[in-house]
């Protein structure tokens, strides 16, 4: 058989998925003709769809030592470089395929997926307009530059991408959920249900929508509905670990619960995965539910640790590099240097500390004062420094702070500030509860000398307890899903916190988990007067208070206060040994 009729037969079996047929047909024939360089190539193709990542590697290598100047040859490499989590070669082998091919709208739209991927954004935006440049009419470069901006929480920039996109590809059931994400994130929530629903209307095979309108309706406090939703994904798509994970959130299991086997047994047969990972969590979370903390613990051990295999770049060494720069740079000399500089206002009231210590609980009560807008967990403070500094790398940034302007520091308030107001132009105050603004106490005094941050602790074991049983969809928490680095990160925590109390003294307002469990009274009262807030009664009824909720606390806080949780990591102590390593409670 000729090489184009064996091309023909391999395209027809590649265009049916037959990828292992097509591997045997090339093999066959490059037994004879062992340097074919089209051949090879096919052959790369389909070792690649497969996932045999070093198999098609080899074979691109050797087509690119045949002819270097083969564009997709490279692409080749560059592809599955990227699968391989190689991103300095894949970034490498992408620029010499386009190098060879420098208006290719296809190639240079899959670089920009990898330059998304790898958080390169800006590099990432350059190409996209050059994309828009070559074809204006492709919706493809206006959806990714509004991934681009949705990622970096430009909502309204990305939205007026995503539209761009949409009115080009009107029925793209991604586009349509990508505008519903952005509405969500403005809180404009009857635009983003309709844009969720558009989307399953356009694609009922694409749950995502439907996903995303189920956290929604669990946000706003409507388990009810999200619980339909939920179930109606989990009736199409049985394998969907993710709904299992967001409906264990909101329901009590109790013995002889039949979606308990149902999910063992789902999660059995399952190939590790997403999906996988998502169901591990809620089966972890039911099992603690009928006291089955053995199993509880196997189920947490398995999902953390493919969650964790999903940042192979992190490294604890360089949090404690970063936790030392930050007390170096971010110290109260650098407070005393330049508050005079920073804005005076008395709007922001930061709620900061480890993640799970009560922090939405404690915007939760502020809130429920009159005079008090919930702000939730905002990226306003690190966007405005990073409209007044450019880096390149984690010391340059420090670097860059070291060396505030006056103007600089000014600025960052003043637009801080006014980014609070987009939110709420009328209440007194506004609370930012991104837990890990601790890290920037420094930087938030300098800047806005007025501000209130109220830091909230918690038994350290129950705290790393809580992060480990819980998944975070922000992709900036590695360390919390590896037992002995979250043990590392809360002892960094730890320092610095003592660090900036002992500097900072009463500017700080320090709230125990515990103690306001079991003296809520006294313990609001003091809140509300370190807020400068006279007294009113709704406070202790935070319970009944209607503000989104967006993170793992969602159902906790729609409750009244309980114990329950105290001291709960003495259940799990002989499972989970690391984590609970050495660490001290010196914060309370």
């Amino acid at each position: 058989m000729n090489k184009n009729n064996i091309l023909k037969i391999v395209n027809e079996k590649i265009a049916k998925n037959l990828f292992e047929e097509a591997i045997k047909l090339t093999q066959s024939f490059l037994e004879e003709y062992e340097n074919d360089i089209d051949i090879l190539f096919v052959q790369g193709i389909c070792y690649f769809q497969v996932n045999n990542f070093n198999k098609s590697l080899e074979i691109f290598k050797k087509v690119i030592l045949l002819n270097p100047a083969i564009w997709n040859a490279h692409l080749g490499l560059a592809k599955n470089y990227r699968k391989l989590k190689q991103s300095k070669t894949a970034y490498i082998n992408f620029n010499k395929a386009i190098e060879l091919s420098p208006n290719n709208y296809s190639l240079l739209l899959e670089y920009a997926e990898f330059l998304i991927e790898e958080n390169k954004n800006k590099i990432a935006e350059n190409v996209l307009n050059k994309l828009i440049s070559i074809d204006p009419e492709n919706y493809k470069a206006y959806y990714n530059l509004g991934l681009v901006f949705l990622s970096t929480f430009q909502e309204k920039k990305a939205i007026n991408f995503f539209l761009r996109a949409n009115k080009l590809c009107p029925k793209n059931p991604e586009i349509l959920n990508a505008i519903g994400t952005c509405y969500e994130k403005l809180s404009n929530y009857e635009l983003a249900k309709s844009y969720f629903l558009k989307s399953f209307q356009a694609n009922n095979l694409f749950f995502l929508p439907l996903l995303n309108l189920a956290v929604m309706e669990q946000s706003l406090g409507n388990f009810e509905n999200s619980k339909k939703l939920l179930n109606q994904i989990i009736d199409s798509d049985p394998q969907n670990g993710e709904a299992y994970r967001n409906l264990s959130i909101m329901k009590k299991y109790k013995d002889g619960d039949n979606e308990i086997e149902k999910m063992k047994t789902i999660y059995k047969n399952l190939q590790i995965g997403n999906n996988k990972m998502h169901l591990g969590f809620a089966l972890s979370k039911a099992l603690e539910d009928i006291a089955d903390f053995k199993n509880s613990s196997f189920y947490l051990m398995e999902s953390n640790n493919f969650r964790r295999n999903q940042f192979l770049h992190f490294d604890i060494k360089n949090e404690t590099i970063n936790f030392d720069l930050l007390k170096q740079v971010l110290s109260y000399g650098f407070y005393k240097k330049n508050m005079q500089y920073g804005y005076k206002s008395d709007t922001p009231i930061f709620i900061v500390g480890m993640p799970r210590s009560g922090t939405t609980l404690v915007e939760q009560i502020l809130s429920s004062h009159s005079m008090v807008r919930a702000g939730g967990e905002l990226n306003e403070m690190s966007k405005a420094l990073n409209l007044e500094i450019t880096y390149s790398s984690t010391t340059d940034m420090f670097n860059k702070i070291a060396n505030l302007s006056p103007k600089n520091i000014g600025n960052i308030g003043k637009n801080y500030c006014d980014s609070l107001r987009l939110i709420d132009g009328k209440s007194k105050f506004i609370t930012d509860k991104l837990p890990l603004n601790f890290q920037l106490i420094g930087l938030i005094f300098s800047c806005i000398p007025n501000a209130k941050i109220i830091h909230c602790t918690r038994n350290a074991n129950d705290n790393c307890l809580s992060i480990y049983k819980n998944y975070f969809w922000q992709e900036v928490m590695p360390w919390s899903y590896n037992q002995v680095e979250l043990n590392s990160y809360y002892n960094l925590y730890k320092d610095l916190m003592i660090y900036y109390n002992s500097v900072f003294k009463f500017k700080i307002f320090n709230i125990n988990y515990e103690s306001l469990i079991s003296s809520p009274e006294n313990n609001i009262k003091e809140l509300i007067d370190y807020c400068g807030l006279n007294w009113e009664e709704n406070c202790l009824q935070f319970y009944r208070n209607k503000n989104v909720v967006k993170t793992a606390s969602v159902a906790q806080v729609r409750s009244k206060l309980y114990a329950s949780s105290v001291d709960s990591w003495k259940k799990y102590q002989d499972f989970l040994p690391d984590l609970f390593f050495n660490l001290e409670n010196d914060l309370n």
